[in-house]
């Protein structure tokens, strides 16, 4: 009994099978009226409407209501038969899935529509024996699991949860056809599947997922109402842009060598906001290679304007022609400007005069800068007729001048009438730091809502830096009773798109995150396991690694073993001379008594038996081994055992580790670290990432790139996480944390190498 307790404690949740679907009618209901969608009706409007209905309801338990069939008699819960044979007896076990929590949103991936969400299932296993009479008491458990919701099409919306618990495989997936934003609820045709070498099991029906914790809200749910198409809401966007093209020289003249850019303007004159705005460029194929073809503005209000601005430094040698551009504005929900644009720009070589080498060698500024906004009395919440401030701090770390540096502020009406839009600030010189604050009242009778304040430094000769979004909570004046925390923080699991054509089909990567362990004593790793999904899909959409080139690997899934496979087989028996190596890992590290070596604790291992550790020697030896151009490792870990993500055997103390090797010296190997050997790896509950891994994954999607030219580089990135790094750790958590470059003497053509692409 025993035995049979165990093997089922360990039995249940999902593997993704991949199978094809039909495209079915699908029941769509808001405002107490239903339409059914057709092809015609936006398949990117019903995923922002799945994705809202699931982020207001995290953490909602939601009962399982199943029918045999649409319409048909409902069980209590989710439930199949298994059966096991063990020596001469027989046992047969009905498990029953009776809940489902969505605990966390892993991922948003707009482009291809699909929503990860970590899930909870409450899960019980009666067991009957056919040897003999009677049953044994049911036992029950909690599982997390994996889910996805894919939306293929408006006709085509897709429901998976799986998980794997040794010795099963369970899968669980629907057809969605029934979509209720009022009552919350979700309907699915399903097939759940438990497979194994010795069993397999099957069962179809319908499933009902209403987020209202009630049978009652369920039923109503599913009655008839009237039909009613899927967009309710009159207010539409009406976007106008214009387009400017700028040059170092002649206008409408592009010269090998120049600063150039084209500089687009997209202003929302309509009631309603315009979702997920884009500029995108075609024509000329030599100049879109070198400026890229797509810009990502985000959502625009009502009255309020967005900015896109292609630009890099031309080739000294580019070849003479003239070039042929359109530009096109491309909105969310199918709200998208008619006209395209169109203009032809002469490209010539560079000239061959005095003038044009000393613009191209002459040294560049770069430019550098932080953004405070404060309500009256250091406030947090910003308070309807009370005083606001914005200190803005540039700094010239560059070595030639930065001229005619301007602030520009755009957002929210009430806090722009309030502070104004701009502030000229003139020369920056070489290290020389210029503030400027920015100071008013705002209104009293402003509403409360949440609104956006989008901060961007402007250089007269193009070396701005990325603008920054500010989401700021307001009160009117009446109700400002209570301190609201500013929210400034980019939503990292947003995931940004692919840039089209870019694929690196050589390079390939290695994603691990360890949230949970087998032995319990050791502490969680809160967010390991989103840290690596996360990651995994920005070195897709913008390293241009393949999907199949990636292999993320979870708790359960990384032991020691597995460990010894993915850096000892899997990498060498793919990685070429041509290849570009990232390792990402994420979880708990951990010094050997004596403080020689740093170890990777794997999922079953313990800081008490060294055997069962990954050293980093080891680590940093195969991926040495390996053919490769470069290899790129990411560690969200710490090594000293002073807690946070670092475990200490019993009754040792923190040490300082030394994380440098000396394989790392060949520079074969290049490690970004998230702290250095005697510090804290911090989780950031704020934005549920390891800190390190959030800017990270900031500074991947472009703000690391700090000479705009589309590409972010080792040493860019580096820079950017240590400084982003050590100034919240101090702020947030009063603490050092320094994320550690090694080797410390990194060759310059490391640095340069290009880690991702945003344009």
């Amino acid at each position: 009994m025993k035995a049979i307790k165990i093997i089922f404690y360990v039995c249940i949740l999902f593997v993704i099978m991949s199978c094809a679907h039909e495209q079915i009618n699908v029941q769509f209901c808001e405002n107490q009226k239903c339409t059914v969608l057709t092809e015609a009706d936006s398949k990117e409007a019903v995923f922002q409407k799945l994705t809202a209905m699931i982020k207001a309801n995290l953490n909602k338990k939601i009962p399982l209501i199943v029918s045999s069939e649409k319409g048909g008699k409902t069980d209590k819960d989710l439930f199949f038969p298994v059966r096991w044979t063990m020596d001469i007896y027989h046992y047969e076990f009905l498990p029953r899935i009776h809940s489902l929590t969505f605990t966390d949103v892993l991922y948003i991936d707009r482009e291809t529509r699909v929503i990860k969400v970590m899930a909870q299932a409450d899960v019980s296993y009666p067991a009957f024996s056919t040897a003999y009479s009677g049953s044994y008491p049911a036992f029950s458990s909690t599982v997390q699991m994996p889910c996805s919701l894919t939306v293929r099409s408006s006709k085509e919306i897709i429901f998976q949860a799986r998980t794997k618990l040794a010795p099963f495989y369970l899968n669980l997936e629907g057809l969605i056809d029934h979509i209720n934003v009022d009552n919350l609820f979700l309907g699915s045709a399903f097939e759940i599947s438990i497979f194994t070498g010795r069993i397999n099991a099957s069962q179809k029906g319908y499933l009902h997922l209403s987020f209202q914790d009630a049978e009652q809200k369920t039923n109503e749910a599913l009655a008839d109402t009237k039909v009613l198409p899927i967009k309710t809401d009159t207010s539409k966007p009406e976007l106008a842009y214009k387009v400017a093209v700028a040059d170092t020289s002649e206008k409408d003249i592009f010269y090998g060598g120049e600063r150039v850019s084209i500089r687009v303007e997209v202003e929302n004159k309509g009631k309603g906001i315009a979702r997920d705005v884009q500029v995108l460029l075609s024509g000329s194929k030599s100049l879109i290679s070198y400026i890229g073809d797509r810009r990502f503005i985000g959502d625009i209000q009502s009255g309020d304007k967005g900015i896109a601005e292609f630009g890099t430094f031309l080739p000294v040698n580019i070849q003479t022609e003239i070039a042929s551009m359109h530009v096109e504005i491309v909105e969310g929900n199918g709200f998208s400007p008619k006209e395209k644009k169109s203009f032809q720009i002469a490209m010539r070589p560079a000239k061959a005069s005095k003038e044009s080498v000393e613009v191209i060698t002459a040294a560049h500024p770069q430019l550098a800068y932080t953004a405070q906004l404060k309500g009256q009395d250091n406030k947090k919440v910003l308070e309807g007729g009370k005083g606001i401030s914005l200190r803005v701090e540039i700094e010239n770390t560059g070595k030639g001048t930065a001229n005619d540096v301007s602030i520009e502020l755009s957002g929210q009406k009430e806090i722009i009438d309030t502070l104004g839009n701009k502030a000229r600030i003139g020369n920056i010189e070489p290290k020389q730091k210029k503030v400027h604050v920015f100071k008013g009242i705002l209104p009293a009778d402003m509403p409360s809502t949440t609104a956006i304040l989008r901060v961007r430094i402007n250089e007269i000769n193009g070396y701005s830096p990325a603008g920054k979004n500010f989401q700021v909570a307001l009160k009117a004046a009446e109700t400002a009773t209570e301190q609201t925390e500013i929210l400034s923080e980019i939503d990292v699991d947003d995931i940004p798109p692919r840039i089209k054509g870019f694929k690196n089909k050589d390079n390939y990567a290695v994603v691990i995150g360890i949230s949970t362990y087998r032995d319990k004593s050791i502490p969680k790793v809160k967010y390991a396991g989103r840290d690596a999904e996360t990651m995994a899909k920005y070195l897709e959409h913008l390293a241009g690694i393949p999907k199949e080139n990636i292999l993320i690997k979870t708790d359960a899934d990384v032991t020691k073993s597995d460990l010894e496979e993915f850096f000892e087989k899997w990498l060498p028996r793919r990685v070429t001379s041509d290849s570009l190596v990232y390792i990402f890992y994420a979880g708990h590290g951990t010094p050997d008594p004596a403080g020689k070596d740093a170890y990777i604790v794997p999922y079953e291992g313990n800081p008490d038996s060294p055997g069962m550790l990954y050293p980093l020697t080891k680590m940093y030896g195969e991926l040495s081994k390996l053919p490769a151009k470069q290899v790129i490792v990411m560690l969200d870990s710490c090594f000293s055992g002073a807690k946070g993500r670092g475990v200490l055997s019993e009754g040792a103390r923190p040490l300082f580790m030394s994380l440098e090797n000396h394989v790392l010296t060949g520079n074969k190997v290049v490690v970004i670290a998230g702290a250095k050997g005697n510090q804290i790896s911090s989780d950031y509950d704020k934005v549920k990432h390891g800190l390190f891994t959030y800017y990270l994954l900031r500074g991947i999607r472009g703000e690391a790139d700090s000479n705009g030219t589309g590409f972010v580089d080792v040493g860019d990135l580096y820079e950017y996480v240590k400084q982003n790094v050590t100034r919240k750790a101090a702020l947030e958590f009063n603490r050092d944390q320094t994320p550690d470059l090694l080797p410390d003497k990194a060759a310059g053509s490391v640095l340069s190498l290009p880690v991702a692409r945003t344009k």
